[in-house]
């Protein structure tokens, strides 16, 4: 096994290198969440502030230990887990359970990770070749604990797994992403198993494993490393991966016409081209949703009739021959303010008299219907009033910019 030690400042800690949740970012597989090589390249550049968690994240910390607790209790008995909750609740290990420690490969300095539970130097007796029990040694193994909502945890296939099998305990059964984070973590502690425990909608708990160390997998993932650490070093950025990467790389837009000619403007041309077919083929596609909605919707409806009077209902639920849920329907309802179209028409009402006016101010004839067409309606009246109320009360809130692509 590796050495480690103690960590204080676990986010200081991740820019000096690339840790285990780093991983599926350098895979692709965070990108729905904004977050890309090109993102993990700017905050170990310290060009970009660290995530230090949420309220979401926040409450997965405090639950861990509790988590960890009931993985020990159902190896070790209810004390031993009970007393290495009260040390984890004062920050600190109990005996063989390590916690809060780091692991920095030897060979590749920027290799490191920070697992949840080390158990290293756990007593067990054995029997040895005589019969006899002697007191020895366990194995050091790694827990990954993990805390999950209902919805994030159901198991989905896609370009890779998520979520957590319910029937499959093995190491198959864990998400690619906490699969890729384990492995990282094995490699940079140097031990070869470990488990996942996962608490589900803070009720149902699962214990995966033994996860086993695959040298095949982590060559994959050192090669990622490698290279990405060298564009690190180097200062230099990776390839842009979202459109968000490509906003963060040119963040000012200017009113001046980039030009391409050649085999660069050959390619534009066909992604262009490519575009426009996607966004038809998109549209057909929804097309073909409102279509099947439709469908579904008849099948679910009923026509009665009462006193030669039709009634027309939808029922809520639709089953299948054995009354399995096939679908449901609801009504939805949102709550909005709308000024939009009277402070559209005001708007431009309002330009017009201040031409007026200035034509006035000029001595100019003005026809009588042109001061008519740009006197305010009532409600036009009160947009706008509302609307400056609405300002000064500070109620509403600009959304951060967003850049668009049209061709």
């Amino acid at each position: 096994m590796n050495s480690y030690h103690k960590i204080r400042d676990f986010h200081a800690a991740r820019r000096l290198g690339v840790g285990a949740s780093d991983i599926p970012t350098l895979a692709g597989l965070n990108k729905r969440y904004g977050q890309t090589p090109m993102t993990l390249w700017r905050e170990k550049r310290g060009l970009a502030p660290t995530f230090e968690g949420n309220e979401r994240t926040e409450w997965g910390n405090d639950l861990e230990p509790m988590v960890l607790r009931k993985f020990i209790a159902n190896r070790y008995g209810q004390e031993v887990a009970d007393d290495f909750l009260a040390q984890a609740i004062r920050g600190r290990s109990s005996g063989p359970f390590k916690r809060k420690t780091e692991a920095v490969h030897p060979e590749r300095k920027y290799c490191l990770s920070h697992a949840d539970l080390l158990a290293d130097g756990i007593m067990v007796i054995r029997k040895d070749g005589a019969g006899e029990d002697i007191e020895t040694t366990d194995e050091p193994y790694l827990v990954e604990a993990k805390t999950s909502g209902l919805y994030s945890a159901k198991r989905r296939e896609g370009v890779a797994f998520e979520g957590y099998d319910p029937d499959d305990r093995s190491q198959f059964g864990i998400p690619d992403k906490v699969f890729m984070q384990v492995q990282w973590q094995l490699y940079t502690y140097g031990v070869t198993e470990a488990w996942v425990v996962v608490l589900i909608d803070t009720a149902d708990y699962r214990e995966y494993g033994p996860i086993v160390y695959d040298p095949r997998h982590v060559e994959k993932s050192l090669a990622m490393v490698e290279k990405f650490w060298a564009l690190v070093e180097s200062g230099t950025e990776p390839t842009p991966a979202t459109w968000g990467d490509v906003v963060s790389l040119y963040p000012d837009l200017v009113d001046l016409t980039a030009m391409v000619s050649g085999e660069a403007e050959m390619e534009a041309r066909r992604m262009i081209a490519e575009g426009r077919e996607l966004k038809e083929r998109v549209k057909a596609l929804e097309e073909k949703l409102d279509d099947i909605k439709m469908g579904l919707g008849i099948l679910a409806g009923d026509t009665k009739a009462e006193d030669g009077t039709v009634i027309r209902t939808m029922n809520r639920v639709l089953n299948d021959s054995e009354g399995r849920k096939l679908a449901t329907f609801r009504d939805q309802t949102k709550d909005s303010l709308s000024l939009g179209e009277w402070l559209t028409s005001a708007t431009a009402k309002q330009k017009k008299r201040a031409a007026i006016e200035k034509k006035v101010a000029e001595g100019k004839q003005i026809d009588p219907k042109d001061w008519e067409a740009a006197m305010l309606t009532e409600d036009e009246a009160k947009a706008v009033k509302l609307d400056a109320e609405l300002r000064a009360l500070g109620a509403y809130k600009t959304s951060e910019p967003y850049r668009v692509v049209t061709y």
